[in-house]
């Protein structure tokens, strides 16, 4: 675990439910002898328990607290937001909006994008993939559109697969690849057999590490009808593989439309087939857009740049000096060439 390697010290806490007495009193305790100056919850248990924790410290003892939204399930839950915790910290403007919308006050909602190990990401990219997988690569030659991400219905695949069935009749030569499990798996089954999609496509399951199918891949698809962040279409864009993705969500925080990739409307079957139809004629233009976005998620989606962000909202003292070791870190990343 990278908390041994690096010395990071981990104290159990058992967060047994929301107000669990024993849980605030063993957190309060390591505040005190921590002198904790920024704390970082995340949904649920957690969160509560600290917020909790904290309220009983005097304000001079108390740090910044920061609780993490990643996803929406369910009623927004305002009032915890607005005055249990410092801030509220989610991937994409868009999530800001929906909860300022349920009344959360806009000084307590701030947006941190996701950071990416890009270091590991490079290593992971040589880990080889199932034989299986290989063997229907190395079986044809035609460009490969891939789809990374749970079989679930707002992710889309339903879209590509008509969209591609009706490119197979205009005589376009694709395969696809999709890449995840989920509860859709039977139903997508049966629609690439309806489609007649059997030899273009591969349902390959689960790939661990994602990273590793990015070196096969033409052409990245996310068809998704709603999406908290898309880290799909940051991995892709590191690997300069060109991005088709719907416009909702965190997506446009990553894609510019016609700049790094294409942003397409949700659920439009005729946009998806005219696009992915050019990219089949012209993938050189395409390849273009996704180097420049290649340069651009390195710069904007490292650890570096989310911590300084966690940082900088947290008023933690020093952060000039971080700031700049992390800009000289970004600076040395040198994005690989396709």
């Amino acid at each position: 675990m990278k908390q041994k390697k690096n010395n990071i010290p981990i104290y159990h806490v058992s967060f047994t439910n929301s107000a669990h007495p024993t849980s605030i009193i063993r957190l309060r305790k390591l505040l005190r002898q921590q002198q904790t100056i920024l704390a970082v919850c995340h949904s649920g248990h957690d969160a509560n328990n600290l917020a909790i924790a904290v309220k009983t410290l005097t304000k001079k003892q108390r740090p910044c607290v920061l609780r993490q939204k990643n996803y929406l399930s369910g009623k927004i839950k305002a009032f915890s937001m607005n005055y249990l915790f410092d801030y509220v910290i989610v991937p994409s403007e868009p999530m800001r909006k929906t909860l300022l919308q349920a009344g959360c006050m806009p000084q307590k909602v701030k947006v941190v994008h996701p950071g990416f190990d890009f270091s590991k990401m490079v290593a992971e990219n040589h880990t080889p993939v199932a034989d299986s997988i290989l063997t229907w690569i190395n079986d044809g030659t035609a460009p490969i559109i891939i789809q990374v991400g749970m079989l679930r219905e707002e992710k889309g695949h339903d879209i590509i697969l008509a969209a591609l069935a009706q490119l197979k009749r205009q005589g376009r030569s694709f395969r696809y690849l999709i890449i995840g499990d989920g509860a859709c798996k039977a139903k997508l089954q049966k629609k690439i057999i309806d489609y007649d999609l059997e030899p273009e496509t591969l349902l390959a399951g689960i790939v661990f590490p994602s990273s590793a199918v990015y070196s096969y891949a033409s052409l990245t698809v996310i068809p998704s009808t709603r999406e908290a962040f898309g880290m799909v279409a940051v991995e892709s864009l590191f690997f300069a593989v060109p991005v088709f993705a719907s416009n909702v969500g965190g997506l446009p925080d990553i894609i510019q439309h016609k700049s790094n990739g294409l942003l397409l409307p949700p659920s439009d079957i005729n946009n998806w087939v005219a696009a992915i139809d050019d990219f089949l004629q012209q993938p050189k233009k395409y390849q273009e857009m996704a180097q420049r976005g290649q340069l651009q998620v390195t710069q904007k989606f490292s650890i570096e740049s989310c911590l300084f962000r966690l940082l900088q909202i947290g008023k933690v003292s020093d952060i000039n000096s971080h700031n700049k070791a992390s800009q000289e870190r970004t600076n040395n990343w040198a994005p690989r060439k396709t």
